[in-house]
């Protein structure tokens, strides 16, 4: 009596994969009525049985409790010893040697969370995708971008000029090869002066030469928020003649993107060329002393509430109040706090 096995070999990572079936016959061709014997099999202990506990046997069929990975032996192989009963008292036990043949093993990654500043491009490198790959010397290929964005754009500059330019901007199931990615080209671009943590979110795939990962993974963006600098714009005002025009805050036409913040104070860069700006500190309408401004100087915005910040035109002058100025400097640098983000 003698088993034969249908197939002794396995292609890598087959799970529970029908390896073999059994034939038990006799070796004459007499003795009809025991070719009809209903044979059955079992794993049983003996040289060879090293594998059984990870095969199991259904019927006439030998499968694998689980992946058989050809990386996991260092010969490929497993082995397991079969023993097969006629029913009749017959019995008969032989070790076999199961062969796992190599298959490529699909990649695999990671979610990932990278942080930019606001208004600051983030660059990714090759590494913040963490491919992986059970197969010894195979490395990340390419990036699929399986979903972008929903805010802001990731690109890949092709020009590495950081703007994005006709046909630079990503879509869905895009392509971004290692060697772009290493070049400082894939890119992601914060709205202006947008920021949030975390700020938007985009899913890719990673490819090994022969095959992308089964799965997509999740690039998390957090956009850190820095202090904006606030902006004017410049203003003509009036007066009558021999009469102090008294000047108030939002007459600076302060501006700024940071939610809450406001004019802190107000730094004079350059005094007008006639009359005379000064902080009226006693509010007695009379420049005294120490009270002229000079290039430079800072009025809080603390004083321009409390009408201390006023300009005195000649006795007499007649004409528009921006003339007293000269032209570069009908225009005021205001500053605020920076606040402890």
């Amino acid at each position: 009596m003698t088993v034969f096995l249908t197939q002794n070999s396995v292609v890598d990572r087959i799970h529970r994969l029908i390896l073999m079936a059994f034939v038990c016959f006799f070796g004459f061709s007499a003795a009809p009525s025991v070719e009809a014997d209903t044979h059955t099999y079992s794993l049983v202990s003996g040289a060879g049985d090293s594998d059984n506990s990870l095969f199991e046997i259904v019927g006439n069929q030998l499968k694998a409790k689980a992946s058989l990975n050809y990386e996991d032996r260092v010969d490929h192989q497993y082995y397991v010893r079969i023993q097969t009963d006629d029913g009749n008292g017959g019995t008969y036990s032989e070790a076999f040697v199961i062969t796992v043949t190599d298959a490529n093993d699909p990649p695999t990654a990671s979610n990932n969370t990278v942080s930019t500043n606001e208004d600051t491009d983030k660059v990714f490198a090759a590494s913040e995708f963490n491919f992986s790959d059970e197969d010894s010397g195979d490395t990340l290929s390419q990036v699929q971008i399986t979903s972008i964005p929903s805010a802001g754009t990731l690109y890949n500059d092709a020009n590495t000029d950081g703007v994005v330019d006709g046909g630079e901007a990503l879509s869905n199931d895009d392509v971004v090869t290692k060697a772009h990615i290493d070049a400082n080209r894939l890119k992601f671009k914060p709205a202006a002066n947008g920021n949030g943590s975390p700020y938007t979110t985009f899913d890719f795939k990673v490819h090994d030469g022969t095959e992308y990962s089964a799965s997509s993974y999740t690039m998390t963006i957090n956009v850190t928020s820095v202090q904006d600098a606030p902006t004017a714009a410049n203003n003509t005002l009036s007066t009558n003649e021999d009469t102090d025009k008294t000047f108030a805050a939002s007459e600076f036409n302060f501006s700024d993107v940071d939610t809450g913040d406001t004019l802190a104070q107000v730094q004079i860069t350059a005094i007008p060329g006639t009359g005379t700006l000064f902080n009226d500190a006693n509010t007695d309408g009379v420049v005294d002393g120490g009270e002229a401004l000079s290039n430079d100087d800072v009025v809080p915005v603390a004083d321009i509430n409390n009408n201390q910040l006023k300009f005195g035109s000649s006795l007499n002058r007649v004409g528009r109040f921006g003339e007293g100025f000269p032209p570069s400097s009908r225009r005021y640098i205001a500053y605020v706090p920076i606040p402890t983000r």
